[in-house]
């Protein structure tokens, strides 16, 4: 038995294996949606169509006139999401229900039924209650709940139940996307709004092209003090549901950020706007909207109970645009500009090394260097870096590390690296294939994007795939490694003027997108010395190819270089912090003679530093996080 989503719900057909088809593929048979409707002398007309030699298999019924795919496994993969294999029982809309909608949110039935609203009986963990029922907090109850369906191309998704004191669940295991995304098909703009209530407020309004994201913004208390404080956010945000919605987007021209007037609706309208590209974007501020007791709206219904549907009609005529690239006026930059003079401006974001954080900070948007000797550590040191920002800010990363391919090589690195143990074989006591199968799947799968093709990329190609994994994936930052590994097309270019064209394209791209652009870059090899036992120095910046350009257009270079680099045991590293393009925010260089100092562990992968960093004849053995399922902080998904 196949599987087919109709008007009347989930309906079950039967397709024989010697199925005779036409010309054109298609095999006849009854229809089961609407046969039973018909006069009676033409129920046993043949009027549905299934194309069984095409891969998604459509059906259409040519009386009826509805249509759609089989639902098999290949349909399913193709959508990238995973319907609801069963028929819902629902109630009908009540009285009382239609009533408090108009009253409450001054929105009318009409609207309800166009966004196929309902009800239905749900058991939910009651979090919030009546000071009458604080006995039933933290238990399940059995409540009325209205349904918000989630839909794509008309198929249902997900639901999201919401019961009298705002309890909400969403279906276990379902895909999460953006509510109502079916009304962005073939629309050049499209408004994202951060609830299902904000959805039916516009399509009152007439505005009918408006989505919701599924769930709220994670944001703690610590983060929002930091915000007050800096305009920034330290965590990122997991906008899964971005990444599966984004082809929907593609069309769109401008998108409206209708996000909640608070913090956690700031964060998400600036995260969009990232994913999104600012160029397409313009925001709404609702604060700007007041209510009639003179207190700001905060949201979108909010705008339609105090102010009625033809001023939140209008919010988009009066909708921000983002600053155009190289164009801007001081008092766009006001709300931040406020919070630098109240607060002093945003440091930078630790590195988890105690020792290294006086002269090192991450900056997103910054474009970086990192520079040493083949063998000295390098890539070693920064898969530990970039590891540690996902356990304490969950950034995503993108790769692009040709000297450390295939893939998997770097997957079982960093799989090492966070679990802290080796998965070598050849070690009895290894750590075990579970703890091995879930840090790949739970946290390295999560965080990490590799890329590679057989070709190569220049700079301009690699920028590109960069981009896209920001609007795709939401990555953070971006390690090329290395640099020469890229295909440079100079033509009748100097060095000199290649790279100068290159790497300003590079921290254009960085400042644009807020990501740490991270590039890997060898210096020439070092001279043989006479005796080989003998020690050479680390090499200063200025000694790459191109040093010059190198030194005066990254903000930060670093390098990378084997304490003795003639002795295989001493595993001791040197991290020379050679510029920091502003002090006050991201730390001081190191001094040539005195860098810091972390220790290499080849079991685990992992760079320790010294348990008292104050104390040289402590040994090493500290590193930024233990057990990484114990320190993770996972993302609160509320509403």
């Amino acid at each position: 038995m196949e599987k087919i989503i109709t008007s009347k719900g989930i309906m079950e057909i039967s397709i024989p294996l010697n199925a005779k088809v036409n010309g054109d593929g298609e095999y006849y048979m009854i229809c089961p949606i609407c046969t039973s409707s018909r006069e009676k002398k033409h129920q046993s007309e043949k009027k549905f169509a299934i194309n069984l030699q095409k891969a998604d298999k459509p059906w259409r019924c040519n009386h009826c006139n509805e249509s759609g795919y089989i639902l098999d496994d290949n349909y399913i993969d193709r959508l990238k999401i995973k319907p609801i294999m069963e028929n819902k029982k629902v109630l009908p809309l009540s009285d009382s229900l239609v009533k408090w909608f108009w009253e409450e949110r001054k929105i009318s039935k009409q609207t309800l039924l166009d966004l196929d609203i309902s009800m239905s009986q749900e058991s939910i963990l009651l979090t919030k209650v009546k000071p009458i029922n604080e006995a039933l907090k933290d238990t399940y109850g059995n409540r009325k709940c209205i349904n918000f369906k989630y839909k794509k191309d008309g198929i249902l998704i997900n639901i999201k139940y919401r019961d009298e004191d705002k309890n909400f669940k969403l279906i276990t295991d379902a895909t999460k996307i953006f509510y109502n995304i079916d009304s962005i098909k073939n629309q050049k703009s499209a408004i994202i709004v951060e609830g299902e209530m904000d959805v039916l407020a516009y399509h009152e309004s007439n505005r009918k092209n408006v989505v919701s994201v599924p769930n709220g913004t994670a944001i703690s208390p610590k983060e929002v003090e930091e915000y007050n404080k800096t305009g920034k956010f330290r965590e990122n945000l997991n906008l899964a549901y971005v990444d599966v919605c984004i082809d929907d987007f593609k069309e769109v021209e401008t998108i409206y950020l209708a996000t909640d007037d608070d913090i956690p609706g700031l964060k998400l309208r600036e995260e969009l706007a990232r994913r999104f590209g600012k160029e397409r974007c313009r925001y709404i501020k609702f604060s700007e909207y007041k209510k009639t007791d003179g207190t700001p709206c905060k949201d979108a219904n909010d705008v339609l109970v105090h102010r009625g549907k033809e001023t939140l009609f209008a919010t988009l005529d009066y909708a921000r645009p983002y600053p155009i690239d190289g164009v801007s006026t001081a008092l766009q930059y006001w709300d931040k500009m406020e919070k630098i003079f109240d607060n002093g401006r945003q440091k930078g974001y630790s590195t988890g090394y105690k020792s290294l954080d006086p002269h090192f900070n991450w900056m997103p948007g910054w474009t970086m260097l990192t520079n040493g000797f083949p063998g000295h550590g390098k890539s070693s040191l920064l898969f530990n870096l970039t590891l540690i920002t996902t356990i304490l800010y969950k950034w995503k990363w993108g790769f692009y590390c040709p000297e450390n391919y295939p893939p998997e090589n770097i997957i079982d690195t960093l799989t090492e690296i966070l679990v802290g143990d080796t998965s070598d074989k050849s070690f009895g006591d290894r750590m075990s294939k579970q703890r091995y199968q879930d840090a790949i799947r739970k946290h390295i799968d999560k965080y990490f994007y590799f890329v590679d093709n057989e070709e190569g990329y220049t700079p301009k190609d690699l920028r590109s795939i960069k981009k896209g994994l920001v609007r795709q994936y939401g990555i953070n930052g971006f390690l090329t490694d290395p640099w020469k590994n890229l295909t440079h097309n100079m033509g009748n270019k100097t060095i000199d003027m290649y790279l100068q064209e290159e790497l300003a394209a590079e921290v254009r791209f960085g400042i644009k997108n807020n990501v740490i652009n991270l590039i890997c870059h060898h210096p020439p090899t070092p001279p043989r010395e006479k005796d080989k036992d003998k020690n050479y120095s680390a090499p200063s910046q200025y000694e790459l190819i191109g040093g010059q350009v190198w030194s005066s257009t990254c903000y930060a270079m670093l390098c990378i270089h084997k304490h003795d680099n003639s002795s295989w045991e001493n595993t001791e590293t040197e991290v020379h912090v050679q510029k920091i393009k502003e002090h006050k925010l991201a730390g001081f260089p190191t001094d040539r003679n005195n860098p810091v100092l972390l220790k290499y562990n080849r079991r685990s992968g992992r760079f320790l530093e010294r348990n008292d960093i104050l104390d040289m004849s402590s040994p090493y053995g500290t590193y930024p996080f233990t057990d990484y399922e114990a320190t993770s902080q996972i993302n609160f998904e509320g509403f």
